[in-house]
């Protein structure tokens, strides 16, 4: 293999390798736009040959060239010029006619934007690289209409970022598809230097070509390929310093002391209050096996660093010549955690090779190989455990366990007796490390004009994935005095878990697409295509318990404990599919689309399934009758489209027959193994089909200076399967799926972009995006019930909507018995207590029949899905400074925080955070926060609008300032811009300042991993 890829190495060198010249000139010249203005960074090369420079930061050049060339000069939003080769050039190029005549990738080919009838956004990969995020859909926050990634974590490589395009499809497993290059893939895995482009497939005229697995919208990622160019080396690196976002904060032991003495219904010990106050008394004796802790430890501070670091570094090499170019690119990202101890890193490696060959006027070969490896290196109990004893962890606990005058030394040098002690736990409680390693190779054969118009793309493809995690854990013992055994991390001595996957998908594709013309006026083009993919995935699981320290293998351990299992899934796709475009002069537009996809994992009778689209357009501004009326208008796009979309992911694995599981049970006291049948089976099941109709508006005014794109659309699915059928429980085993149930989904997307240059250096931009989605469950049965809180299901509602009481304040005098028994509190309520008001005729505070139609007092108070999310995107340039403002936010959501974060005293473990400080007492009446009850009090804490979170929001996305050093043309650096950014810097919500704005539905103190703000220094040159 080795020797294989030297040997193509090699001759795209002898390929790109330009000839001795014959009467060499030496050329000079200038390249600037329509106002004089320098063009920089245009690409000049000679016709037919590897060689080529580009301009510098005041658009000249400098090469030598053969005698009689031809040079081809082109930029970004300009047309391409050739010129002959003279000593002294000064050449102007034309802004391209309008920007909406640029090419976009779609499904299986690319289009004239112009003409497109469906939905589609692209974003150019220069557009996101230099972010600090932490992978490619990280950095799409915010940029494209309908498209809203959210963030659930800041634990690296586990932020649990997620993608939704056009709001919710169905209440299954479903996931946007992605193509790199073609390929299926994920954009957390790739080196964003790679990208050249990213097209967003969000309605059926456009994404439907990808049928059964378009339905969460499709995402086309094409990286950069060689030129013809003499050979070009690229480094782009970035250091960021990172520091924790938002995070609950802790109080002093003695505010501890005083709110767990008052929840008790305790006087407060002025004594005790000195002492913990006291920072050389940390300890005394409370009996012979216990110490009575008196320290003041800010567990955050000993635990977590406020700052931390990342860093992104890439490396290309690219070039060629007419008849053959490459790219070939390696890219490296870190992460480091705010765990000052242990581990806590996300680390990446990419590799990429493209390569082209032009082996004839009718036949090019492309190869395009990538390896991808993650690794993320976590603590064994989770970083959430850690983190829920960093804020749980008794403060009046130090760090070490104070030696006192008892003869036999603590076996642990960490204290544990007031909790578990998070340091110890980050150093000593094992490790969990996990691996990806992803190779994907792929080779492509197109055969052009064969007959005139006609192009043939036959591919084949293979993706292969090995992961491997391993969790080594350790059980830590935490001591009283002496030997005395107080506390474990875990019940089960140290163990062993490993499980390794291997998957594949090799795919096949045959592609032909023809362009022909009717008359003068009639353009056509007809894609065909048909395509199969063979999946196969095999998991190996084994672990084991009771190993020795420091003896981590399967081959230790007590046999009893051992247990191991497999797993393997399959499945196969076979898919026809074709497309026709029609347009007279450009004027009038259709496009239909077919797809016909047929799955292993269905029923024979009901594996086939047709997803048709067809779309239209009329380009209103061709109109000679508008044209010449309205001349300031330069695009005015009517569109409309209809189309059917599938959900593959929601399948099962062969769920249509009956499948037998392995178990054990006891029998007479004996434990023997099982064979069973875990589920029905699903004969009947068939694809979800999601229909979708989009209306579309493309304008563009004032020379092109001013863009905007308006959609709105529908989305029904009305196949969608459920397992809630209405059958008794004690039917004994899990129900089958059918496809019972029903989602709708609407909602609207706006684009505006200005973009104008003043004078001939000062160019700036400004771009607003604003979107919305709703949608209803129309009908899903068994979904009629509501309760206190999250109610993720319900029909004729939301998905994900959030019940809750309404209240009035809290008690400041302790309410009759008559009145108290309402409450939900009961007898027990009491001055400091919730006052919940009472909505129905019901004297008592309840759910009533917990139904939509009889909710009690209970009432709708959000929804968990983000709604009118937006982004800002501002900037200028003048002579090599660039300046960008992005920022990013949601119009309307909600999210609880549950009871563990608002009770400070609802267990023994528990202890209060600063949101407590601010406590009802009777000399504190004006308090924010109910008054404490020791192991108690939950009746104060029920979801209800006194604790739902209004997470709307604006953030200060990204603000990046940078500067391209001028060069002159022909030196060894042909271009170096630098830059310092600064990302999720700040912003404006209502949410409690302990928590940000994008955290989960249900969001907890015990586990809360701050989410990260980061300063960036970076560098971008080119050799």
């Amino acid at each position: 293999m080795k020797r294989f890829g030297l040997f193509l190495f090699t001759l795209a060198w002898a390929f790109c390798a330009p000839a001795a010249p014959a009467g060499p000139v030496r050329v000079s010249g200038v390249v600037t736009d329509a106002s004089g203005g320098a063009l920089v960074g245009a690409t000049v090369v000679v016709q037919g040959a590897a060689q080529g420079v580009t301009t510098d930061n005041r658009g000249r050049f400098e090469l030598e060239v053969p005698a009689g060339s031809v040079l081809d000069i082109s930029y970004v939003g300009y047309e391409k010029q050739s010129v002959p080769a003279k000593t002294a050039l000064r050449v102007v190029l034309q802004e391209e006619a309008t920007r909406v005549d640029e090419v976009v990738v779609v499904g299986y080919g690319v289009q004239k934007k112009v003409n497109l009838t469906g939905a589609v956004s692209q974003i150019s990969g220069d557009a996101i690289a230099d972010k600090a995020a932490p992978n490619v859909l990280a950095s799409l926050q915010g940029e494209l209409p309908g498209v809203v990634v959210t963030q659930s974590s800041g634990q690296p490589g586990e932020e649990g970022f997620a993608l939704q395009i056009r709001g919710h499809s169905s209440v299954n497993t479903i996931s946007t598809l992605v193509l790199i290059d073609g390929v299926e893939g994920d954009l957390d895995m790739l080196n964003p230097a790679d990208i050249e482009s990213i097209s967003v497939l969000k309605d059926a005229a456009s994404a439907s070509i990808y049928g059964s697995k378009a339905a969460a919208g499709v995402i086309l990622v094409t990286t950069r390929q060689g030129a013809a160019e003499r050979i070009k080396v690229n480094y782009s690196g970035s250091y960021s310093f990172t520091r924790q976002g938002r995070k609950p904060g802790r109080i002093n032991s003695w505010e501890e002391y005083e709110i767990t003495q008052r929840s008790n219904g305790k006087a407060v010990n002025a004594e005790m209050v000195e002492w913990l106050k006291n920072p050389n008394f940390n300890a005394m004796l409370s009996s012979s096996t216990a110490l009575s802790y008196l320290d003041n430890t800010d567990w955050i501070r000993e635990s977590l660093d406020t700052w931390s670091h990342m860093q992104r570094h890439a490396v290309s090499v690219s070039g060629g010549s007419s008849k053959i170019n490459y790219m070939a690119s390696a890219g490296y990202y870190e992460r480091r955690g705010f765990f000052k101890y242990g581990p806590d890193d996300n680390n990446r490696f990419n590799f990429r090779v493209n390569l082209f060959s032009r082996i004839n006027r009718h036949v090019d070969l492309s190869l395009k190989l990538t390896g991808d490896r993650a690794e993320t290196n976590a603590n064994a109990l989770s970083a959430a455990s850690v983190l829920a004893n960093i804020y749980r962890c008794r403060t009046r606990m130090p760090v070490y366990f104070p030696q006192d005058e008892d003869p036999v030394v603590n076996p642990n040098l960490y204290a544990g007796q007031d909790g578990s002690n998070p340091i110890d736990l980050m150093k000593h409680a094992g490790t969990t490390d996990n691996v990806n390693n992803d190779v994907t190779g792929q080779v492509n054969l197109r055969l052009r004009n064969l007959v005139k118009g006609l192009r043939i793309d036959l591919t084949a493809s293979r993706k292969y994935r090995a992961s491997l995690n391993d969790r080594k854990t350790r059980r830590i013992i935490w001591y009283g005095r002496g030997d005395y055994e107080y506390r474990y991390s875990q019940t089960t001595p140290n163990g062993v878990q490993k499980r390794r996957d291997n998957s594949f998908t090799d795919n096949l594709r045959a592609v032909a697409d023809y362009d022909f013309k009717l008359g003068r006026s009639h353009n056509f083009h007809l894609m065909a295509g048909a395509e199969w993919e063979n999946y196969r995935f095999d998991r190996v699981y084994a672990t084991k318990d009771y190993m020795p320290d420091g003896f981590y293998s399967l081959n230790f351990g007590n046999a009893s404990s051992a247990f191991n299992s497999d797993q393997i899934n399959t499945s196969a796709v076979m898919s026809f599919f074709g497309r026709l475009n029609w347009n007279f002069r450009e004027k009038y537009l259709i496009e239909v689309n077919l797809r016909y996809d047929g799955s292993s994992r269905l029923a024979p009778s009901n594996r086939w399934e047709l997803f048709p689209s067809v779309s239209g357009g009329w380009v209103v501004s061709r109109e000679n009758f508008f044209r010449d009326r309205v001349p300031f208008v330069d695009l005015l796009k009517v569109r409309a489209s209809w189309g059917r979309l599938g959900n593959a992911n929601a399948l099962g694995y062969y769920d249509y027959i009956n499948l037998i599981e392995t178990g054990k049970t006891v029998f007479g006291g004996t434990t023997a193994a099982t064979n069973y049948i875990k589920t029905l089976a699903s004969p009947a099941k068939s694809w979800e089909i999601i229909d979708v109709k989009n209306i579309g508006l493309d304008v563009a005014l004032l020379r092109n200076r001013l863009q905007l794109t308006a959609e709105y659309y529908w989305k029904r699915n009305i196949n969608m399967l459920s397992s809630a059928m209405g059958v008794p429980s004690l039917i004994g085993v899990g129900l089958p799926s059918a496809n019972v149930g029903e989602l709708k989904t609407w909602g609207w997307e706006i684009d505006l972009e200005w973009k104008d240059r003043i004078g001939k250096h000062f160019s700036y931009w400004a771009g607003f995006n604003l979107s919305d989605s709703q949608n209803e469950l129309v009908r899903y049965e068994g979904s009629n019930v509501i309760q206190e809180g999250m109610v993720p299901l319900l029909e004729g509602y939301p998905l994900n909507t959030i019940w809750g009481y309404r209240t009035d304040g809290l008690y400041q005098q302790t309410p009759s018995a008559e009145e108290a028994i309402l409450q939900p509190g009961g007898a027990l309520t009491a001055a400091g207590d919730v006052r919940y008001l009472n909505r129905d005729g019901d004297p008592y505070i309840t759910g009533g029949d917990f139904t939509p139609q009889s909710p009690g007092d209970l009432v709708l108070l959000g929804t968990s899905d983000p709604r009118y999310t937006f982004g800002i995107d501002l900037g200028f340039e003048w002579r090599g400074l660039r300046l960008s403002v992005q920022l990013q936010g949601v119009g309307k959501r909600n999210f609880l925080l549950d009871e563990g974060t608002l009770n400070p005293t609802q267990g023994s473990l528990y202890q209060a955070i600063d949101i407590h400080r601010d406590y009802w007492t009777p000399e504190n009446p004006d308090a924010f926060m109910p008054r404490p009850v020791y192991k108690g009090g939950s009746y104060n804490y029920k979801p209800s609008d006194r604790w739902i979170q209004d997470a709307a929001y604006l953030r200060l996305k990204n603000v990046t300032l940078g500067y391209t050093i001028p060069f002159k043309a022909n030196k060894i650096v042909r271009s170096c811009y630098i830059y310092l950014s600064g990302d999720n810097l700040w912003e404006t919500t209502r949410t409690w300042d302990a928590f940000d704005p994008e955290a989960p539905a249900l969001t907890s103190v015990n586990g809360w991993y701050a989410f990260y703000r980061a300063v960036t220094l970076g560098l971008n040159v080119t050799f």
